[in-house]
């Protein structure tokens, strides 16, 4: 397991093809949203006996001999010689076996590797198997935002700054949360036996089972955070008796004040999800423990926080996309099986019916409420398109995942089309949503049997969809018909019955004006299709003056033979958001990850180049300190000019369109 981690290449113009073929099947993986102090992307994937840790990019490890010879020797030896303490080990009061090897810290390069033509992508620095004994079946990481004006260091946990937190879902019915070192680990410490340390490589494993976890195998697991304020920024609220039979149960909470900067303590939530009856539901709190500037698991005995019997199983959960200190937060989005989604808000609260007609307290106060749901609508089985009425079933969800920062919902279904819920309508006024079984935009993939009208609502008639708004024409569309008029109408997946899709969602906030932008990818069949900005498809598909491109087809994608299991998004850098470069993409197969890059040189080759990329960053510095003297009331008139000539068509708080159409921002 020790060979290095090398893909085989293939090229296609700028497009890079990466296939890291893997020993064993991988049932989930995912990208950590944060990076290495190194600056290494972390990648973590589950197989059938635990997890693989991957450091990619970023500063490589120090080779031995580069080690050996920057340690000063003694006596011809380094510092890493074996010391033997001849004390007397009873007489100590107190002896702690150490929990990791000791001196084993990883060395790193002062600089990256170079990207050459010949391997124009970055490799691997070092990968970790972490054995858990048993299968991986479902992986959550909690959402990290980056330091910005708009969020302070100190209103994000520290531990996101030292540690992989993540949480896993297994075979043996458990869940587990881990944490572990953000940097990468030695070749020293992967090489020691790691059954004589507790913690080897310095993991933190905390298992949620028995009769206060599930007893049937998870389905769905989620992850967020939030704060604890001592002061009362929650205030505990005792469970009804009714919902424990134990008397010293897990206390609820409920938010009743704000004391942003006296908040200096954390927990972690999990929610998971099994089939057991009807569907159950769990959120676990986690206390975050602090140690001087470390950062902890607690280990005393978890409870659930909250727990909810659905009236069926659902199929995916996630916390809401929006973090503290948002009332949103902790919001939880189910997907049902027969076609719907929820919204459980465990902070909520409920009025209880009297238990009896002898109780005092008839408006007693609880916690943790269903605030909300959206339905998809009806269709007939394909075997009876003409038999009667109550044949008739909800459309099912592939998949759904929260859109513009909790705010709204985009769902996949599994005859290819798309849509967004507009939660709180706060969307584009003419594309709002009017009903909970009504999309406030929709569209079809490309690969299903319907037309593919991605920015277009439809009209609704007689209770069913029966002709679709016609879309300007435009370059996009009219290769899209042609592509219909000349190769026929496109084919759905293979297998009709059981289609196979997913929604993958990263989200950024534009530095400048505090912005949500979510950058959505959907994979249905064995053909993916991204859209970069989906705030700004959702506002151009609201007006009937406005329209640009949006859904567009991933091209390059290589699966040989296999299914995709699904797709996450890698990080991109200002200066690639900047000129419009799309977000490269992991993919997982049944037996490999795929990554899909867009080659570019570590260095420009031009001069030009890389003066118009150095002009492009001094503007939006100096656009950001301008905006700032603005909020401050400071801004003199030539700061107010520079900002009048960004919004016509200068710096602005965005990229310029420039003839080509080679982003798809506009000057704002």
């Amino acid at each position: 397991m020790s060979a290095p981690l090398t893909p085989r290449v293939s090229r296609k113009s700028k497009l890079l093809h990466l296939s890291y073929d893997l020993p064993h099947r991988v049932n989930v993986a995912g990208i950590y949203p944060k990076q290495a102090p190194n600056g290494s992307t972390v990648i973590v994937y589950g197989h059938s006996n635990g997890l693989r840790i991957v450091w990619r990019g970023g500063r490589p490890l120090k080779t031995r001999a580069a080690v050996n010879d920057d340690e000063p020797k003694v006596n011809g030896t380094s510092k890493d010689v074996v010391m033997v303490d001849l004390t007397d080990d009873d007489d100590d009061e107190t002896p702690q076996a150490p929990s990791q090897p000791a001196a084993q810290d990883a060395e790193f390069e002062p600089d990256e590797d170079e990207q050459d033509e010949a391997e124009p992508y970055p490799r691997v620095v070092q990968h970790l198997d972490l054995p858990l004994g048993t299968e991986v079946l479902y992986l959550s990481f909690p959402h990290i935002p980056s330091v910005s004006p708009y969020r302070p260091a100190d209103s994000i946990p520290p531990i996101f700054n030292q540690k992989i937190v993540f949480s896993v879902a297994c075979a043996d019915s458990s869940v587990r949360v881990i944490t572990l070192p953000l940097l990468p680990p030695s070749e020293a410490r992967k090489a020691a036996d790691p059954s004589k340390h507790k913690a080897p490589y310095g993991e933190q494993i905390l298992r949620i089972e028995g009769q206060h976890g599930h007893q049937v195998i998870p389905n769905a697991v989620s992850m967020t955070w939030s704060s604890r304020d001592p002061e009362g920024i929650f205030d505990d609220v005792d469970m009804d008796v009714e919902e424990s039979d134990e008397e010293d149960g897990p206390r609820r909470r409920r938010r009743i004040g704000s004391a942003e900067d006296e908040v200096r303590e954390w927990d972690l939530f999990v929610a998971s999800h099994s089939n057991e009856l009807s569907g159950l539901l769990h959120i676990f709190c986690i206390p975050l423990i602090s140690n001087g500037d470390l950062q902890s698991l607690s280990t005393d005995p978890i409870f659930p926080y909250r727990t909810q019997y659905l009236s069926s199983p659902a199929s995916h959960i996630a916390f809401s996309s929006a973090q503290y200190p948002s009332q949103r937060h902790l919001q939880v989005l189910a997907v049902d099986t027969k076609g719907s989604v929820r919204i459980y808000d465990p902070l909520a609260p409920i009025r209880m019916r009297p238990r009896s007609s002898r109780s005092v307290n008839t408006d007693e106060s609880r916690l943790g409420a269903w605030v909300a749901a959206f339905s998809t609508g009806f269709e007939m089985p394909k075997q009876s398109k003409t038999g009667p009425p109550g044949l008739a079933h909800r459309r099912r969800i592939l998949d759904a995942k929260w859109t513009s920062d909790g705010k709204s919902i985009l769902a996949l279904l599994s005859d290819g089309e798309w849509g967004v819920w507009d939660v709180d309508g706060s969307g584009p006024g003419a594309s709002r949503t009017k009903t909970v079984s009504t999309f406030a935009i929709r569209g079809f993939i490309s690969g299903t049997t319907q037309a593919t009208t991605s920015t277009v609502a439809p009209t609704k008639t007689s209770g069913s969809f029966k002709s679709l708004a016609l879309a300007p024409m435009t370059p996009n569309t009219r290769r899209a018909k042609e592509e219909n008029l000349f190769h026929g109408p496109a084919t759905a997946p293979t297998n009709n019955d059981t289609p196979r899709g997913g929604i993958s969602v990263s989200t950024s906030v534009n530095n400048s004006t505090g912005a949500v932008e979510d950058s959505v990818v959907l994979w249905y069949g064995d053909e993916a299709f991204r859209i970069p900005h989906l705030q700004q498809f959702w506002a151009r598909s609201g007006s009937s003056t406005l329209y640009g491109p949006g859904l567009t087809k991933v091209d390059g994608l290589n699966l040989q033979g296999e299914m995709i299991g699904g797709i996450e998004q890698f990080a991109r850098k200002a200066t690639e958001a900047r000129m419009g470069i799309p977000r490269d993409l992991l993919i997982r197969s049944e037996s490999r990850l795929i990554v899909l890059a867009h080659s570019s040189p570590s260095k420009p080759a031009s001069g030009g180049s890389s003066l118009f990329a150095k002009e492009l960053e001094e503007r939006q510095q100096e656009d950001k300190i301008d905006r700032d003297l603005l909020k401050r009331g400071e801004l003199d008139l030539g700061g107010m000019d520079r900002l009048l000539e960004g919004m016509t068509g200068g710096a602005g708080e965005g990229p310029v369109r420039r003839v080509g159409f080679t982003g798809l921002a506009s000057s704002r």
